[in-house]
């Protein structure tokens, strides 16, 4: 059996939130089975908090050299992963976002030709990237009487498309346009993906774990069958619940004894979407935060490796940041907002940890101000 606290200090560890790596961007995407990027920003900080040494110049060059994509993945969310997973993955947990689309549109869309709607948005997405709008605008001559925006959701959620950049980028503002795999990649889909890889990759990133959290995290069913399948290969563990828990055999489990430093996290962060059961590092349950916003104005804070606060930035006026909160003092203000008291040692870690933070997000040469409120 593994404690609560080994639990979370083994996700701390493959989620490179107990030691800051000294991984490349692109090899730290992969081995975090991609980073949430429904925020555009986000992985930008869930990158700066994991990785000893990042610039966002860094990863915005691996978008420009389409190395990395961000696409509707796991769950049907946007998630940032190399172009290899997204083609090999896409075939896997697509036919979730075709789902998904026609429980939200299906009524909106009735008696429409859903293959006719598919083909038509598959060839103007592959001349050129187009955001909701501008697909439905084009959509709609060629489908009287229906609604533009449906007709453009009903489309994308059959289809496997990139979003391109600059959206994602650190310094750069844009809306979502999305284009083919083919047309950003010059490859399709992986037609027949290997799930048992895509397990194996699951528990590299987040094991010890159980089947339904594998499936919390992909969005995917009936992953059992793999877990059994693989059963001779992998190890077994128990939870304090009873629940059977699966990983790899030379994966890194750390003592729960090890300290584990103050983390600041972007919102949307993986930690909170790879399971099923986040008691690990939520003992009291407490639901993520989802809040709006472009993953680098606020997030969460965990202290010895238990979800504890939040944060949010405000820039000055003058820095002009794309979407980001701004007040009118000078300096920018980051607060860390405290569910609970922390020890002194610890409050002085969050501070420290929030200034480097600030200057992160706020540039190199601006002054940041940080309170710890409770």
């Amino acid at each position: 059996m593994l404690s609560r606290r080994a639990l979370n200090r083994a996700t701390l560890s493959r989620q490179l939130l107990l030691e800051r790596g000294e991984l490349r961007p692109l090899d730290a995407v992969y081995a975090l089975a991609g980073l949430q990027a429904q925020a555009p920003l986000a992985p930008h900080v869930g990158l700066w908090t994991r990785l000893r040494h990042y610039c966002p110049a860094t990863l915005d060059e691996l978008y420009d050299a389409r190395r990395v994509v961000r696409s509707n993945l796991l769950r049907a969310t946007v998630h940032l992963v190399t172009m290899d997973d997204a083609v090999n993955w896409q075939a896997l947990v697509g036919p979730v976002g075709a789902r998904s689309v026609q429980a939200a549109f299906g009524k909106r869309l009735a008696g429409i030709d859903l293959d006719a709607l598919t083909r038509a948005a598959h060839g103007l997405l592959s001349e050129s990237a187009l955001s909701t709008a501008e697909l439905g605008e084009l959509l709609a001559p060629r489908f009287p009487g229906y609604d533009a925006d449906a007709l453009a959701y009903g489309a994308r959620g059959r289809l496997a498309l990139i979003h391109v950049p600059p959206r994602g980028k650190w310094n750069a503002s844009a809306p979502t346009r999305q284009t083919t795999f083919a047309a950003w990649l010059g490859r399709e889909p992986e037609n027949e993906p290997e799930i048992d890889e895509f397990f194996l990759r699951y528990l590299a990133a987040f094991g010890p774990a159980s089947v339904q959290d594998a499936q919390a995290w992909s969005g995917l069913t009936r992953l059992s069958e793999v877990a059994d399948r693989l059963a001779s290969k992998l190890a077994a563990f128990r939870d304090p619940s009873g629940r059977v828990l699966y990983d790899l055999p030379d994966a890194p489990r750390p003592s729960e004894f090890v300290h584990a430093p103050v983390r600041f996290l972007p919102e949307y962060d993986n930690v909170f979407f790879g399971y099923v059961d986040r008691t690990r590092f939520v003992p009291d349950l407490r639901k993520p935060p989802i809040p709006p916003g472009n993953g680098a104005r606020t997030g969460t804070l965990f202290v010895d490796g238990e979800w504890r606060g939040t944060w949010r930035i405000a820039l000055p006026k003058a820095a002009k940041a794309q979407g980001k909160t701004e007040h009118d003092d000078a300096s920018a203000l980051l607060v860390a907002s405290l569910f609970q008291k922390v020890s002194a040692e610890e409050r002085e870690a969050i501070e420290r940890e929030a200034a480097e933070l600030g200057q992160f997000i706020a540039g190199p040469d601006s002054a940041v101000r940080v309170e710890v409120t409770f």
